[in-house]
């Protein structure tokens, strides 16, 4: 079996492994790689043809991992543990925004966001009142380029 070599096209991490399985039954071919000796994490491979609205037709190389445990310092350590191994030109974290209104969205919907809160920040005391916080800008740049 041939392992693929860095530099990636995509690294997707999902927060959970259902998440990580609903992403792979989207990649047919999809497989799962063999560890690095002291490696903890699962990765699978697949490739991903596409056409252009051009007609330009390519093939993405796309690794997919999840986290395992949830919480910052963990999705920071998974995350930089991918990119180091597979150096991909994108990263993608993918899961179904539990936290978002079922009425607003579908599920399969793509969301993208311009701000964000940490949920470890946000957490409501044992009282039910939150702790005032104010959201992050993210990439101003972001969502028009995944608009358009």
């Amino acid at each position: 079996m041939r392992v693929p070599t860095p530099p990636i096209d995509i690294l997707i991490v999902t927060p959970l492994d259902e998440e990580r399985d609903a992403v792979l039954a989207r990649l047919p071919g999809q497989r799962q790689l063999p560890p690095m000796r002291g490696e903890a994490a699962v990765y699978y491979y697949a490739t991903l043809p596409a056409t252009y609205s051009d007609g330009e037709a390519t093939t993405y190389e796309i690794v997919v991992t999840f986290l395992g445990e949830m919480g910052q310092a963990e999705a920071a350590a998974s995350v930089a543990a991918g990119v180091a191994r597979w150096r991909p030109r994108y990263v993608l974290i993918v899961g179904i925004a539990g936290g978002v209104r079922a009425n607003k969205v579908a599920l399969g919907d793509i969301l993208i966001a311009s701000k964000i809160i940490g949920y470890e920040l946000a957490k409501a005391k044992p009282d039910g009142q939150a702790p005032p916080r104010q959201p992050d800008d993210l990439d101003r740049g972001l969502p028009p380029r995944a608009q358009g």
